[in-house]
C-alpha cells in the first residue's frame, strides 16, 4: 500500500510540474522534496512544505510579493506609502525589528545582493533607470497609478518563460538553464551564452563579496550560517560534489510537455543520452558503467548530470510512451513467465517510418525470379486470401475486399463484367486481383461463380469500377441488369456438363469490411523463432528458452539486421510450449479481431491481421513445436511420414524369412566356409535394405496438423481409458509426441498409481473386500479418470496447434545452419580429422595454413591449428570455412568415395546458400540434381551416414524453397546472434525474476529504438491516449549520429548507402565523402606513394587508348558493390557490357586477374581496373572443377560498375605434387621468430589454377561456369543396388576382420592352454621323481614364505634369483645385474645336482637336501668394508656369525643350501662373496 501511495504521489508531482498552468513563476525561490511538495526559501524558515496549489497561492501573497520586490529593485523606486522609508532605513534595513522579524528566515537580503559598488546612485537615478515600475502582482496598498513590470528587474533572468527556444538562443542552452533546478537555484547553466548568464554571475559575485559581512551584521546570521552549510543550499558553495548531488537530489526531474520540446519524452538532453546507453543491444551499460560515464562527463566539465535514480524514473515515463507493456502470466504447467505485448509491437512497427517504408504487405508475382519470401507459394497461393491481402483501396477511395463481388473492366477491349475477387497480389509495383468471372442464371436472378482454372482473370486495381456497396443499390442493379450480391447459386469448378455446382460459403460482405469500419485492412506475416540460450557468460549452462519474431514483409537484407528482431518472451523455468500459451492466444485473437494501428505512411488508422508465415529454429525445437517425436525416434522426419510403417513391413519380412529358413536340409548343403548360394533369406534382406534406402532418399507422405491432432486424440483416449503407459508405444509407431501433453500424462499416471494403491481391495459396496469384482473396479476407475479429466484444462495439447493458418509440420522449413554446417559438414569434417594420425594431422594443418582464401569473403585466413586439433569445438562460421576449402585440402587424406561425397556436397552447398534466384525453372533442375547426387555419393560411400536423419531432410529442400523463398532467408544466423542480446540482459539483472527483468529490459530497448527512429506514439508519459506524435527533434536527430546508430545496430536502417559515395584518407587523416559521377566503392591506396603520373602506370604501357587524368593514385585493394574486397593479383568476376540489372549474370561474364587499380585523387573516383583475362576450361580431375588460366598479354581496362564479385582459385596441387617445405616464418606476439613451420608454396606451375566453385558467395554469377558432368550420374535404382552392394561388401569386410580377430584370439588362447598343459605335465613329472624334494609351493607354505610369482610367457624364478632381485632393488653389485636362464637338470641317480660351469670356477658338488632353500639377502659390495662384514642372511632366521676359518664359508653354505637351488646367477653371487671374504678357494 505504501508503494502505491508513493507511486501516486510521484504521478501527481510529475503531472503538476508538466502542467504549464500549474507552474510556479519563480521556482528557484522554492525548495522541493521527494514527495513533490514545495517550501518558500525567502519568506521565513517557519514555513513548511506545501502542495503545489498552496505554494502558488503563497507566491501571490502580499508577504511574498514584498520580498520579491526587495530582491528585484532597490526600495527607492517603490512608490507605495508603506515603503516610503527614510534613507537610513534603506541603508540599514536590519535595524527595524519588524522587518527583521519578517525576514528572519530570508537568506538573501537586498543590502548584500546589491552592493554599493554597483548601486551607489541617487534616488532620481534609480527612478529614471526603472521608469517607475515595480514587480507584480498588484497589492491593495499600491497606488492606483502604479506601473508593473515583472521583466524589468534583476529577477527577469530567473522567471519561467511560457516558451523555450526563443529566436537567437540555442535550444540546448535554453534547456540546460531549466534542468536540475534543485542543484543551483540561483545559477544558470555555465555553458550558456554570456548575455544569458551575465546577471547570474553578477549576483554570484555580490554574494561572495558581502556574504560574510551580512552574516555578521544580521541578527539572522545563525540561521543563514545553518542554511549556507546545509547541502540544500549548495548554490552558496563553489561546487557541489556528485555524491552530494545524488544524495540530496529529488527523485524526479521537471518535465516539459510542450510540442516543441526537443527531448520529449525525456526531461532534457542529459537524461536522454544517459538513458540511451542502457538501450544498446550488444553494448549494454549497467548502472556501474553509467556511473563511470557520469564521472567521466563530470571530469570533462559537464555539470548537473542526472542521477541514476532520476534516469530510472524518467525511463518509467518513457516506457509509458513507447514501451511494450510486459505482463506476467501463469502457465498451465505451473510456471510463471512474462511476455511483451504483441499488439503494441506490431502497432509501433506500422508507426515507425524507417520500418514502414520497407514493409511489403502483399504477395508479389516476380515471374521466374525468387528472391524474397513474398515471391513464394506460401504467401502468394496457399494462405487464406484474407491474410495474404484482404483488400485494396483504389485511388477513388473505394475498398475492394476478397470474396466480394465487384464490377470491373476485365480485358483490353473494355468489357465490363461482374467478378469475384479471389486474391490480391503485386506485379511490377501494381496491385492486381486474381478474379473469377460471374455467370447468371437464365432468369438473371442469381450469380454462378465460374471457378474453373482456365477461366481465371487478372484484373488490375485501376480497372475496378464498383464494389459490393455500390452493387447493393437497386438502381445500380437495374442499370447493369445484375442480381443482388447476396444471390449466389453456387460454384462451377468442373468442365463436365453434368458436374454439380459447389457451395458458395462466403457472405456477400467480407467480415473484415465490418470490422475495419472504413479503415484499410492489411495482412502481416511474421517469422516466428524459438531457441534456447544460456543466461550466463561463463561456461555454466543457464538455459533460457526465448521466443522472437521478425516481420515477414521486410526484405531479406532487413531481416538480417538485429534492430528488426522483436522479443516476445523468455524463461528459464517455463518450457517453450508453455510460453506459447499466451502467444498463441494473442495470435488467435488478432486473427479474429485484428490489431488497431496508426499507419505513418498513409497518416490514418488501419487494421492489421498478423499471421505466422513459418517457424524458424533448430531441428529439436521444430519437432517440439510440431508435436513430433524428434530426430532420435523411429519416425525421424517431422515433415513427412517416412518410416511410419517400416516396422510392420520389417516384421512381415522377418516372418517370411524365418519360415523359409526352416526348410529341411540335406547332405548336399553348402559346406562351412564356402559362400552360400542365393536364397530367399538373402533376397528378403536385399528387398528390406532397398525399401529402407528408397524411403530415405525420397519424400514420403506429408505430415499435417489434422493427422497430428488425430494421433493426440487417440493417445488421450487411451490414456484416460486407464492405460497412460501405452502412449509411449503409440508415439513411437506414429512419430507424434507432444511434450506439452506429457506433463498432464505424468500427472495422470501418478494420480492413477495412487488410486490403484488405495483401492487394491475395493468391493462392490465400496468396502475393502479381497477379490473385488473386475467390473466394479473398472467402473470406479473410469469414474475417477473422468473426474480427473474435468479438473484438467480443456486443451491438453500443444498450444501451437491452435494457431490459425499455421501447420508446424509443413511450415517449419529446412534450416541450413543446423542441417548443412552443423550437420553434414560437422559430421564429415570430424570423420576426416579422426582418420588422420599425427603426421596426417600436421599435413592437413599445413594445407589449411597455405591456402589462398581470397574471394571467399572470410574475415581472416583459416587457422589449421584450430580446424584440425579443435575439430570437436568448432562453430558454424568455422564449418563455413571448411566447406569452401575442402576440395583443395582433403584429396589424398581420405578414401576416394569419401572425397567424391565431399565434392558432391560442395556442388550442392552453393545452390543452397544462393539468396537470389534469377531463373527458378533452371535453378529447380540444378538443385534437384545436386541433392540426388549428394545423397547418391553419400550412399556409395557408406549408408551408415543415413542413420543421421538430417540427410533425409535434403529431399524436402526444394519444396521449402518454392514455398518460402531462398534458403538463406529463413536461416537462423540472425536469431542465433541475438542470443547475445538476451544473455546481456540476463547478466545485468539480479536474476530474482529473470523472465520479468529481461522483458522489461527489452521493452526499454524497443522504446528507445522506436523514438530515435522517429516513430509515432499515441500515449503520453502518464499513459493517457493522445493524438499521434513523434519524439522531440533532439531525440530524432540522434538517428543521424553514425556512432549511436552503430551502437544501437541501426547502421543499415537508414538505407542511405549510395553507390556514388567513396571514402578515402585525405591529407588530414580523416574520412571525407564526395559524390561522384559513376558507382564507386571504398579503396585503400598504396602506402609507398600518394600519387603518380599516368605515364608511369602499367595501364599506360598497355596502349589501351584511354583518356585518364594526368595524375592518379594507385591502390592495393577496392571494395566492390556487393561488399567483396579485391586485392592486387587476385581474381574477379566482371562483364564488359552493362545490363539493366547489375546482379544478373549474362553470357559476357568473365574471370580476370586484377593487375592495377587507378583512382582520380582530385575527385576521389575510381577510374578503372586493369585486368588480365583468364580462360576458364574443362573440368579438372579429381577436383571436378573447371581450370582457370590467365592469358598473359591479354589485358583490358574495366570500369568499376562492371565488376560483379570476387572469385577464389586454387592451385592444381594433385597434378604438380606440391609438397610442404619448412619456410613459413612463425610469429609470436606479433614478433618474427627464428622458428620456421611447414608451408606449401606452389612453386611448380603457379599459373595452373582451378576455379573454386565451392564458394558460397556470388554463386548466381558463377552459374555459367558450373561443370555439366555429374557424379555418380546414376538412376535411383542403380544407386540403390550399388549402395547395397557397397554396404554388403563393407559388412563382409567387417565380418572378415571380426573373424580374423576372433581367430587370433582363439589361437592365443590355444597357445596359453598348451603352455599351461606342458607346465602342469612338467610339474607332475617333477613331483613323481624318486627322492625329489617337495614342491616349492609346499616348502614355502611350511616356512610361511610367499611363493614365486609366475608371469605369462616368462619362466618362473628360483628363490635364489628372487633374492638376487631383491638385492638388485637395493642397489646390488653389477655382477648380479646379468641374469641367465636357469638350467635345471637332474642326475640320473637323483643324488647330486650339477650346476653349469662358470668361467674361472670349478664345479662344486652340492649334496641333495630335502629342505627348501631360502632366498638370499646379500649386502651390496663395497671395497672399503671388511670382507668379514659380508655374510648371507636367511628369511626368518637370525644373522650368522662370520666364518673365520679357512673354507668355513663354503662349508656353511654347503650345509645350509641344497643342490636344487644352485643356478648360474647364484653361483656368480656366491663366487664374488667367497672371493671377497677370503674364505673360499678356486
Amino acid at each position: 500500500m505504501s508503494s502505491t501511495r508513493q507511486h501516486n504521489s510521484r504521478k501527481r508531482s510529475w503531472s503538476d510540474s508538466s502542467d504549464p498552468e500549474g507552474q510556479l513563476q519563480y521556482p528557484k525561490f522554492f525548495m522541493r522534496n521527494v514527495k513533490g511538495q514545495w517550501r518558500c526559501t525567502i519568506c521565513g524558515e517557519d514555513r513548511g512544505y506545501e502542495p503545489l496549489s498552496k505554494a502558488r497561492r503563497h507566491e501571490e501573497s502580499q508577504m511574498h510579493v514584498r520580498r520579491l520586490r526587495d530582491l528585484d529593485r532597490p526600495r527607492t523606486e517603490h512608490f507605495s506609502d508603506d515603503f516610503d522609508e527614510s534613507e537610513d532605513e534603506l541603508d540599514h534595513p536590519t535595524t527595524n525589528a519588524n522587518t527583521m522579524k519578517q525576514s528572519s528566515g530570508a537568506t538573501y537580503r537586498a543590502s548584500y545582493l546589491y552592493p554599493t559598488s554597483n548601486h551607489a546612485m541617487s534616488n532620481s537615478e534609480s527612478v529614471e533607470h526603472f521608469a517607475g515600475t515595480i514587480h507584480g502582482p498588484a497589492l491593495s496598498e499600491d497606488a492606483p497609478e502604479q506601473l508593473y513590470d515583472d521583466w524589468g528587474g534583476e529577477l527577469a533572468e530567473w522567471a519561467i518563460e511560457p516558451q523555450i527556444g526563443l529566436e537567437g538562443d540555442r535550444v540546448e542552452d535554453v534547456v540546460d538553464e531549466e534542468e536540475e533546478l534543485w542543484t543551483i537555484p540561483f545559477e544558470t547553466e555555465a555553458q550558456g551564452d554570456s548575455s544569458d548568464t551575465e546577471a547570474s554571475r553578477t549576483l554570484g559575485q555580490r554574494r561572495s563579496k558581502h556574504a560574510s559581512f551580512e552574516r555578521e551584521s544580521s541578527p539572522a546570521a545563525d540561521v543563514d550560517n545553518h542554511l549556507l552549510s546545509s547541502p540544500t543550499r549548495a548554490w552558496d558553495r563553489d561546487e557541489a560534489g556528485p555524491d552530494e548531488e545524488d544524495e540530496f537530489a529529488p527523485e524526479e526531474l521537471d518535465f516539459e510537455d510542450h510540442d516543441n520540446d526537443p527531448w520529449w519524452p525525456w526531461p532534457n538532453r542529459k537524461t536522454c543520452l544517459l538513458d540511451t546507453t542502457g538501450a544498446f543491444p550488444r553494448s549494454l551499460f549497467s548502472e556501474s558503467e553509467m556511473n563511470a560515464v557520469r564521472w567521466y562527463a563530470s571530469k570533462n566539465g559537464a555539470q548537473r548530470l542526472p542521477t541514476i535514480r532520476q534516469v530510472k524514473l524518467a525511463r518509467e515515463r518513457v516506457l509509458n510512451v513507447a514501451g511494450v507493456d510486459p505482463r506476467t502470466h501463469s502457465g498451465q504447467c505451473g510456471h510463471l513467465y512474462t511476455t511483451t505485448d504483441l499488439n503494441k509491437l506490431i502497432a509501433h512497427e506500422f508507426a515507425n517510418p524507417v520500418t514502414r517504408a520497407r514493409l511489403h504487405l502483399y504477395a508479389e508475382d516476380a515471374g521466374n525470379v525468387l528472391r524474397e519470401a513474398r515471391h513464394g507459394r506460401r504467401w502468394g497461393v496457399e494462405v487464406d486470401p484474407n491474410l495474404a491481402g484482404p483488400m485494396a483501396r483504389s485511388a477513388t477511395g473505394k475498398d475492394y475486399y476478397v470474396h466480394e463481388i465487384a464490377l470491373a473492366n476485365i480485358d483490353e477491349h473494355g468489357t465490363i463484367a461482374p467478378v469475384v475477387i479471389a486474391r490480391w497480389f503485386q506485379r511490377g509495383g501494381n496491385l492486381i486481383a486474381k478474379a473469377h468471372p460471374l455467370r447468371t442464371t437464365a432468369d438473371r436472378a442469381q450469380f454462378v461463380v465460374d471457378a474453373r482454372s482456365s477461366e481465371n482473370l487478372e484484373v488490375p486495381l485501376t480497372s475496378f469500377l464498383l464494389n459490393v456497396e455500390d452493387l447493393s443499390s437497386a438502381q445500380v442493379q437495374a442499370k447493369w441488369g445484375l442480381p443482388p450480391p447476396d444471390k449466389v447459386q453456387g460454384v462451377l469448378s468442373s468442365d463436365l456438363p453434368s458436374a454439380p455446382l459447389g457451395e458458395w460459403c462466403h457472405p456477400p460482405r467480407n467480415p473484415w469490411r465490418t470490422r475495419a469500419r472504413g479503415r484499410p485492412a492489411y495482412g502481416l506475416p511474421i517469422w516466428l523463432y524459438c531457441d534456447d540460450t544460456s543466461g550466463n557468460i561463463s561456461k555454466k549452462w543457464n538455459k533460457h528458452n526465448s521466443v522472437l519474431f521478425v516481420l515477414g514483409g521486410l526484405p531479406y537484407e532487413c531481416t538480417t539486421q538485429l534492430h528488426n528482431v522483436h522479443f516476445l518472451s523468455t524463461s528459464n523455468i517455463a518450457s517453450p510450449l508453455e510460453m506459447m500459451e499466451h502467444i498463441s492466444e494473442a495470435l488467435r485473437e488478432a486473427r479474429e479481431e485484428g490489431i488497431d494501428v496508426w499507419d505513418c505512411e498513409s497518416g490514418e488508422d488501419a487494421l492489421v491481421i498478423p499471421w505466422v508465415l513459418a517457424f524458424q529454429g533448430d531441428n529439436p525445437m521444430a519437432s517440439e513445436f510440431a508435436s513430433h517425436i524428434g530426430m532420435c525416434g523411429k519416425c525421424a522426419c517431422r515433415v513427412c511420414e517416412a518410416f511410419v510403417d517400416r516396422q510392420q513391413d520389417l516384421e512381415t519380412l522377418r516372418n517370411a524369412s524365418t519360415s523359409t529358413s526352416r526348410a529341411p536340409t540335406d547332405s548336399n548343403a553348402t559346406p562351412p566356409g564356402a559362400h552360400p548360394a542365393p536364397n530367399e533369406n538373402a533376397t528378403s534382406k536385399h528387398l528390406t535394405d532397398r525399401k529402407w534406402l528408397s524411403e530415405f532418399m525420397t519424400a514420403g507422405k506429408p505430415r499435417s496438423k489434422a493427422q497430428t491432432l488425430a494421433d493426440l486424440k487417440a493417445q488421450e483416449t487411451r490414456a484416460f481409458g486407464g492405460a497412460p503407459s501405452a502412449v509411449d508405444g503409440m508415439a513411437t509407431d506414429t512419430g507424434t509426441k507432444d511434450k506439452y501433453f506429457l506433463y498432464f500424462l505424468d500427472k495422470l499416471q501418478r494420480a492413477l498409481n495412487e488410486w490403484r494403491e488405495d483401492h487394491k481391495n475395493t468391493g462392490t459396496n465400496g468396502s475393502s473386500v479381497p477379490g473385488a469384482a473386475p467390473s466394479t473396479r473398472s467402473e470406479l476407475q473410469q469414474s475417477f479418470l473422468r473426474k480427473l479429466r474435468q479438473e484438467m484444462p480443456d486443451n491438453l495439447f500443444n498450444p501451437v496447434l491452435n494457431i490459425p493458418d499455421f501447420d508446424a509440420n509443413s511450415d517449419s522449413p529446412l534450416e541450413v545452419l543446423h542441417v548443412v554446417l552443423l550437420g553434414v559438414v560437422k559430421y564429415w569434417w570430424r570423420d576426416a580429422v579422426s582418420r588422420q594420425n599425427s603426421e596426417g594431422k600436421e599435413e592437413l594443418k599445413t594445407r589449411l595454413d597455405s591456402l589462398d582464401t581470397s574471394g571467399l569473403a572470410m574475415a581472416s585466413s583459416p587457422r589449421g591449428q584450430t580446424l584440425v586439433y579443435y575439430a570437436k569445438s568448432l562453430v558454424g562460421r568455422d564449418f563455413r570455412v571448411v566447406l569452401q576449402v575442402a576440395p583443395a585440402v582433403l584429396h589424398g587424406m581420405i578414401p576416394e568415395p569419401a572425397y567424391e561425397a565431399w565434392l558432391a556436397l560442395c556442388r550442392l552447398a552453393p545452390l543452397v546458400y544462393q539468396d537470389k534466384i534469377g531463373d527458378l525453372q533452371d535453378y529447380t533442375k540444378r538443385l534437384e540434381s545436386a541433392v540426388f547426387d549428394f545423397l547418391a555419393a553419400t550412399a556409395l560411400w557408406t549408408t551408415q551416414w543415413f542413420n543421421k536423419p538430417k540427410f533425409h531432410l535434403f529431399v524436402h529442400l526444394l519444396e521449402h524453397i518454392r514455398r518460402f523463398g531462398p534458403a538463406p532467408i529463413y536461416a537462423t544466423e540472425t536469431f542465433e546472434s541475438y542470443n547475445l542480446v538476451i544473455r546481456l540482459r540476463s547478466v545485468n539483472s539480479n536474476k530474482h525474476a529473470p523472465s520479468l527483468d529481461i522483458a522489461r529490459a527489452f521493452s526499454h530497448l524497443h522504446a528507445v529504438r522506436h523514438l530515435v527512429c522517429g516513430g509515432w506514439v499515441s500515449f503520453d508519459q502518464e499513459g493517457r491516449q493522445i493524438t499521434p506524435r513523434q519524439a522531440g527533434q533532439g531525440v530524432r536527430d540522434l538517428f543521424k549520429d553514425p556512432v549511436l546508430c552503430q551502437l544501437m545496430c541501426l547502421s543499415d536502417a537508414d538505407g542511405n548507402h549510395k553507390p556514388g559515395t567513396v571514402s578515402c584518407p585525405d591529407t588530414d587523416d580523416q574520412l571525407a565523402e564526395t559524390s561522384v559521377i559513376c558507382c564507386l566503392g571504398h579503396y585503400i591506396p598504396v602506402k609507398s606513394e600518394k600519387t603518380c603520373a599516368y605515364s608511369k602506370t602499367q595501364t599506360y604501357k598497355e596502349n589501351l587508348n584511354l583518356r585518364l587524368p594526368p595524375t592518379l593514385t594507385r591502390c592495393r585493394s577496392v571494395i566492390l558493390l556487393n561488399k567483396d574486397r579485391v586485392d592486387l593479383g587476385k581474381y574477379v568476376l566482371y562483364r564488359q557490357e552493362v545490363s539493366r540489372d547489375m546482379h544478373e549474370p549474362s553470357a559476357s561474364t568473365h574471370v580476370g586477374r586484377v593487375e592495377e587499380i587507378l583512382v582520380d585523387p582530385e575527385y576521389r573516383r575510381i577510374c578503372g581496373i586493369l585486368i588480365t583475362r583468364c580462360e576458364v576450361g574443362q573440368a579438372v580431375m579429381p577436383y571436378r572443377m573447371p581450370s582457370c588460366r590467365a592469358k598473359e598479354g591479354d589485358r583490358t581496362f574495366v570500369v568499376f560498375e562492371e565488376l560483379l564479385a570476387t572469385v577464389n582459385t586454387i592451385h592444381n596441387c594433385v597434378k604438380h605434387q606440391c609438397m610442404p617445405t619448412r619456410t613459413r616464418v612463425v610469429y609470436q606476439e606479433r614478433y618474427e621468430t627464428n622458428e620456421r613451420a611447414d608451408e606449401i608454396t606452389h612453386q611448380t606451375h603457379p599459373e595452373d589454377r582451378i576455379l573454386n566453385l565451392a564458394q558460397l558467395r556470388s554463386m548466381e554469377a558463377l552459374h555459367r561456369f558450373r561443370v555439366a558432368a555429374q557424379y555418380p550420374g546414376l538412376s535411383l535404382d542403380n544407386v540403390l543396388d550399388q549402395a547395397i552392394s557397397v554396404r554388403t561388401a563393407l559388412d563382409e569386410e567387417v565380418q572378415r576382420k571380426k573373424d580374423e580377430a576372433q581367430r587370433k584370439k582363439d589361437e592365443a588362447k590355444r597357445k596359453r592352454e598348451e603352455t599351461q598343459r606342458k607346465k602342469a605335465e612338467s610339474q607332475r613329472r617333477y613331483s613323481e621323481a624318486p627322492g625329489q624334494a617337495p614342491s616349492r609351493r609346499a616348502q614355502n607354505k611350511q616356512r610361511n614364505v610367499p611363493g614365486p610369482s609366475a608371469s605369462v610367457g616368462r619362466p618362473m624364478e628360483s628363490p635364489a634369483s628372487q633374492g638376487i632381485s631383491q638385492i638388485q632393488g637395493r642397489g646390488g653389485h653389477n655382477a648380479w645385474q646379468a641374469r641367465t636362464a636357469v638350467e635345471r637338470t637332474r642326475h640320473p641317480s637323483g643324488a647330486q645336482y650339477s650346476p653349469p660351469t662358470l668361467s674361472g670356477m670349478v664345479p662344486y658338488p652340492y649334496p641333495s637336501a630335502q629342505a627348501a632353500p631360502h632366498p638370499l639377502h646379500l649386502p651390496a659390495y663395497n671395497p672399503h668394508i671388511p670382507a668379514t662384514s659380508y655374510q648371507p642372511t636367511m628369511f626368518n632366521s637370525q644373522p650368522r656369525e662370520p666364518a673365520h676359518q679357512e673354507g668355513g664359508a663354503q662349508r656353511d653354505m654347503a650345509a645350509s643350501y641344497p643342490s636344487a637351488m644352485a643356478d648360474s646367477a647364484y653361483l656368480n653371487a656366491w663366487a664374488h662373496y667367497s672371493s671377497s671374504s677370503g674364505g673360499g678357494q678356486q
